[in-house]
């Protein structure tokens, strides 16, 4: 397979990402109950944000505005997770902490962050958080006997379409978990919960939560402006919270397939911290999920393609203050050419 640089992909992705804000989780959780969650509109037609632009005081005062808040009780009214079945009531401010972490992780990728809860996908996300209690966990749980069909069909909708989750304590913990997407070999392989957050045309969800089961729907792509970008990148280049970070956590990097075209093999990544040139080199054959590691996955988990890599997590740490410089480079084409 011919390989190939791709010098103008280099150069919008050699915009330094930084890690930051030892200060901004540090800040104490407020006790009282915030606001229920409202997303911002944006009117235009067509969005675009470089993250590079930004300033750490702007990502602070963003994370002001977004940090999850609440502390009291899960449920108005408590699920019942055997029979008979009830999808019981989610505390409203339990639910706007999960929006919150997801409009929060959107903005700092540079993708709109007014993603908003709709009413049936909640509904049916509750069903789905009910039925994978009640069940095995799966995407496409086991019927319970004593289930309703109906019930079941609409838990189903739901699992179906979402990611889905087992043992966080909140839903806001179970988004930090759905962009880390570092806990098992699978995930590490596509960052799938990953990219389905960060789908470009995603308007809106439905969020669930029983017995520490977590969904989030996340099949939607209902926004009508058009979404430009290059690249979505996590972490995004410029100023990026060292809190939504760590060794384990893999890096990735998804083309916009409007833009770009690309071969299925012969990609390597170069990643140069800039303060004493260290290097990390990646292609096709480290396959080390548990430590140096990269992984290419071109199926449809919102944006069809992802590059991904991570250092061995022995040989590196994420300090304040770190600039590092990436550079994807074999068989990535400008769209409809064979042109690097």
């Amino acid at each position: 397979m011919r390989r190939r640089s791709s010098s103008h992909l280099r150069a919008l992705l050699r915009a330094p990402s930084r890690s930051f804000i030892g200060v901004l989780v540090a800040t104490a959780l407020l006790l009282a109950v915030p606001a229920p969650f409202a997303a911002p509109a944006f009117a235009s037609s067509t969005w675009y944000v470089d993250t590079a632009t930004r300033s750490e005081a702007e990502v602070h005062q963003m994370w002001q505005q977004y940090q999850p808040t609440y502390s009291g009780p899960i449920y108005s009214v408590t699920p019942s997770t055997k029979a008979p079945y009830a999808t019981g009531t989610v505390r409203a401010e339990f639910l706007a902490d999960g929006m919150r972490t997801i409009n929060f992780a959107r903005y700092l990728a540079g993708l709109p962050y007014d993603v908003v809860l709709n009413t049936t996908r909640t509904n049916e996300a509750q069903h789905g958080a009910v039925l994978l209690a009640a069940s095995n966990f799966s995407h496409e749980p086991a019927k319970p006997a004593d289930m309703s069909q109906s019930f079941y069909d609409t838990g189903l909708r739901s699992t179906k379409a979402s990611n889905i989750g087992l043992g966080h304590s909140s839903l806001a913990s179970f988004q930090m978990s759905c962009l880390n997407d570092s806990s098992s070999a699978g995930n590490l392989r596509t960052v799938g919960h990953r990219r389905w957050l960060l789908n470009p045309p995603m308007k809106m969800t439905g969020l669930g939560y029983a017995d520490m089961r977590s969904t989030t729907y996340v099949f939607d792509k209902s926004r009508t402006e058009k979404v430009e970008y290059s690249a979505i990148t996590w972490p995004s280049a410029g100023v990026f919270p060292i809190e939504f970070f760590g060794s384990e956590i893999p890096w990735s990097i998804t083309l916009n397939p409007a833009r770009y075209d690309w071969d299925t093999t012969g990609h390597t990544v170069r990643l140069q911290r800039v303060e004493d040139g260290r290097t990390w080199t990646f292609n096709a054959k480290h396959t080390n999920t548990s430590g140096h590691y990269f992984s290419t996955d071109f199926s449809r988990m919102g944006v069809n393609n992802v590059f991904v890599f991570r250092p061995d997590p022995s040989s590196i740490s994420y300090q304040p203050g770190d600039e590092f410089s990436v550079t994807l480079s074999g068989g990535i084409y400008h769209k409809g050419t064979k042109v690097p």
